[in-house]
């Protein structure tokens, strides 16, 4: 004999709940957001975990970096809700210093006793900037010109710009520190600057930066809760008498970290 469902007993038929649990679109908008939210920093957190073993991180100490570095934000988010005096000068930097910018000169007329070259903007993408020369030179006043050399730079901070630098790196690094500023142009003391794939790979090393040593050390303190640990710990008589030597531990961790003092009058942490 054929079956038919029968309603509930005592009341209305109840329609099935959508996977948001409610039919309010406003929230089920909230709830998608938080779920895309979600899934990005899934997605994030796998890559640089990729990254960071890529480049010989133990997959604890990978995972702890990780922590460290959102658990950071979210104490900086908490307890500063006024910009800290590092984030303020780089605030100021942005609207101070002048985009990174370099002047390519046509050898073949400065080898005639002519001037002919251009201010170029280095933070345009390199086949754009190889462009630009070739314009530069097909308009030269000496026929057949091909060779140019970079003779000066502007807005490259701590980064120094040779005439053995490859365009492509010239072109990346004004594109970092048109994005990340002094840090990233400080960072470039640190690494090896021909790796194209590392120049992209700033936000994965970079700690922070800080008007001086100490202040990270405190940052990564309170991150550790290491004031709530003594507090657990120490005989509460005796817990006033006890503080934390953050200038000596900052001072101890320069060997497992990359610090810069940049031109910027800031301190730069970085993950080696």
């Amino acid at each position: 004999m054929e079956q038919h469902p029968q309603p509930p007993q005592g009341g209305d038929e109840q329609l099935p709940v959508n996977s948001y649990g409610t039919d309010d679109p406003e929230r089920q908008a909230h709830i998608e957001n938080a779920r895309v939210d979600a899934s990005r920093e899934r997605a994030d957190n796998r890559e640089q975990l990729g990254r960071l073993a890529a480049a010989g991180v133990d997959p604890d100490d990978a995972e702890a970096l990780i922590e460290f570095d959102r658990s950071r934000i979210e104490v900086r988010e908490y307890y500063s809700p006024a910009p800290t005096e590092a984030e303020h000068a780089a605030s100021q930097e942005h609207d101070r210093r002048e985009p990174p910018r370099f002047y390519v000169s046509d050898l073949a007329a400065h080898e005639a006793g002519l001037v002919h070259g251009s201010w170029l903007d280095a933070t345009k993408p390199l086949p754009e900037l190889q462009e630009d020369i070739f314009a530069l030179l097909m308009a030269s006043p000496v026929p057949d010109a091909t060779r140019y050399a970079i003779d000066e730079t502007r807005g490259f901070a701590d980064f120094e710009v040779t005439e053995r630098t490859p365009l492509a790196v010239v072109s990346r690094v004004g594109k970092g520190i048109e994005r990340y500023g002094f840090a990233y142009a400080a960072w470039t003391k640190v690494i090896d600057t021909h790796d194209l794939d590392l120049l992209d790979r700033f936000s994965d090393h970079h700690v922070g930066s800080y008007a001086n040593l100490e202040d990270w050390a405190r940052e990564f303190g309170a991150v550790s809760e290491w004031d709530k640990h003594l507090d657990e710990v120490v005989d509460p008589a005796l817990r006033p008498y006890l503080a934390i030597d953050y200038a000596r531990f900052a001072e101890d961790q320069r060997e497992q970290w990359d610090v810069v003092e940049g031109s910027d009058g800031l301190v730069h942490v970085f993950l080696r």
